[in-house]
Order: structure tokens, then C-alpha cells, then sequence
């Protein structure tokens, strides 16, 4: 009798969990939506850290093992939009670190449940770890669809077009449920794209029937590649890819979806996968993303052996 493999249990191609997953300390609480940076000749993840409402960093080498976290940015109940800060993007632009992330605004005194309504907020850095925040959103729910919910920014910096890029989630209540784009001179001041929402959940296809959110915009090979969540419900949910030529039109699903999908049963992450984040190094893709098990997330590894991910997108 040929064992099964349950490393590939919900991945297709190549992909497969790393076998001694989750990743991050059980004691460290729940931890998700995390953004992955070189730094020198270690790697830094930043994530959100749920017990404490915060954003963290851990530090590793081979995207495994990591130190103890740090937290880098704090609640500030002062602003009156950020009684709870997560799902960041951290980029490295001209020596600084700079920081796009959720804000959200509690129901009332000492009550920790969201009250549906979350900004973008914006913070910098001269070493990655201690930030300054401005005490404004750089960006609120203004348009109909946006509802009363932004999250989740992803940021890029065009080198060709001296602009940044966002790529953002809004609508819905509790999760946003259509991704939006927006451009910035400085970061700061961003205007959204007159077309928003530039990416809808497709309800022929029951894995994203629901919502699409929570994207990573990776450039390679004159595309634009994203790497999103498909919810076929409230519980459940799948990492997903699609790709664009400019990152706003024309967008075109990977014909394989969903890449990955929930494990084994008993396992950490059986119920959903969340929130991707891709990076390519020593000849493989290694993908971290939540697992959620009941009420539980917790970051976990896929790894892609082999560099070529869509080789077989047109098949």
C-alpha cells in the first residue's frame, strides 16, 4: 500500500505544506497576515499579532525558524480609528522603512470587537523596527462599494512611473469582499482609480463565489501576478492567482485554481487558508499564509519546488 503524501493534500502542481507546520510558537497567540522582507542576509516578517492588536516583527534565515517578536507598532487609542492595527505591507524605499496598514475602531470602551469601520494608515522607519506614525488615515471608505471597510494594502513602488502602487480591500461588514487600486506621488495622498473595484469575485467559480481579498502583487515576466483569497463562504477560503498586464485590467485566473486549499482533516489550517505572501529563493517559491482550524489561525509554509510556478497556465 503506497502511503499518502499529506504534505499535497489541497495543493496543485508543485506545492506542497512544509511537513512541520505551523511555523510560529503556539504561545505566542494568534498570528496572521504577515509581509516578508530581505533584510541584509536575513529575512523579516512582519505580522499581526492578535493578542496584543499589534504589528510585529520576527527575524529568520531560511524562512522556517524564527526569533521571538517584537512589536513595532502599538494601538494608539488617541486617533479614535485604530484601536486595533494589523494586516501591514512594509516596504524599503531610499534607507527608510515604510509601513501601510489597517487601522480599526472598537465598538466602545474596553469592548475588543471591531465596529466595522477600518482605515489605511501609514508609518516610517530609519531601521525597520521603530516607527512613526501620522496620526490621519492616508486613506478612508469614501465610495459606495468601499462600504464602511478598508484592509489589507499591498504597495508597490514603480520605479518607470516615480509613483506607489495600492492594491486594497474594502466592502462588506466583518471582511472586505472586492479588491480596489489606487496611485501616490508620496504615499500619502492617494487617488483611486476611477474604475474601483478592479477585481470582483467570480460567482461561477464556488471557491471565490463569495468574497476576493487580501491580495500580494507580484511582478514578474510583464505581468502582474496576484496572489488572493477566494472565499467560497464565511469559513471557508483558498489562495488563488490571477494576473493582469498593467495590475488593473484584463485580469486573467490561473486556470488551476485554487493553488491551495484546506489540509488534511485534524490539521492546522483543514478549514481555510489565508492571506498569501510569495517569495523566490535558493531555486524554490516558499508561500506563508494563516491556516485556520475552528477558530484558530496560525502562519504557516508552502513551498513550490522548482522556479517556473505557472508553467502549465495554458494547459
Amino acid at each position: 500500500m503506497i502511503e499518502q503524501d499529506l504534505t499535497k493534500i489541497g495543493c496543485h502542481g508543485n506545492w506542497r505544506r512544509y511537513k512541520n507546520n505551523p511555523i510560529l510558537k503556539d504561545d505566542w497567540g494568534e498570528t496572521f497576515d504577515v509581509t516578508v522582507i530581505q533584510v541584509g542576509e536575513k529575512l523579516r516578517m512582519y505580522l499581526s499579532w492578535r493578542s496584543t492588536n499589534s504589528i510585529a516583527f520576527v527575524e529568520g534565515v531560511d524562512g522556517v525558524h524564527w526569533s521571538e517578536p517584537v512589536i513595532v507598532l502599538s494601538p494608539d487609542f488617541t486617533t479614535g480609528w485604530e484601536d486595533d492595527i494589523n494586516r501591514q505591507i512594509v516596504l524599503e524605499k531610499d534607507g527608510k522603512y515604510l509601513m501601510w496598514y489597517t487601522g480599526m475602531k472598537f465598538l466602545g470602551a474596553g469592548e475588543r470587537m471591531s465596529s466595522g469601520r477600518s482605515c489605511i494608515g501609514y508609518a516610517e522607519s530609519e531601521d525597520g523596527i521603530h516607527f512613526t506614525r501620522r496620526k490621519d488615515p492616508v486613506m478612508e471608505p469614501e465610495e459606495a462599494w468601499e462600504k464602511t471597510n478598508l484592509m489589507c494594502p499591498h504597495v508597490l513602488w514603480d520605479e518607470e512611473r516615480n509613483i506607489f502602487r495600492m492594491w486594497y480591500s474594502a466592502g462588506g461588514f466583518w471582511e472586505p469582499d472586492q479588491i480596489g487600486y489606487a496611485e501616490s506621488e508620496d504615499g500619502i495622498h492617494w487617488k483611486k482609480h476611477p474604475q474601483n473595484p478592479i477585481f470582483r469575485p467570480e460567482p461561477t467559480h464556488f471557491w471565490e463565489k463569495e468574497i476576493v481579498s487580501a491580495c500580494q502583487i507580484f511582478p514578474m515576466d510583464g505581468y502582474y501576478y496576484m496572489f488572493y483569497i477566494g472565499f467560497e463562504d464565511m469559513y471557508k477560503a483558498t489562495i488563488n492567482v490571477a494576473r493582469s498586464k498593467d495590475g488593473i485590467e484584463g485580469w486573467e485566473r490561473y486556470p488551476h485554481n485554487p493553488i491551495l486549499s484546506g489540509g488534511p482533516e485534524g490539521s492546522w489550517d483543514v478549514e481555510a487558508v489565508y492571506k498569501p505572501w510569495v517569495m523566490h529563493m535558493d531555486g524554490q517559491w516558499l508561500l506563508w499564509a494563516n491556516g485556520r482550524r475552528a477558530a484558530v489561525e496560525q502562519v504557516g509554509l508552502y513551498i513550490h519546488d522548482g522556479d517556473n510556478m505557472f508553467e502549465d497556465w495554458n494547459d
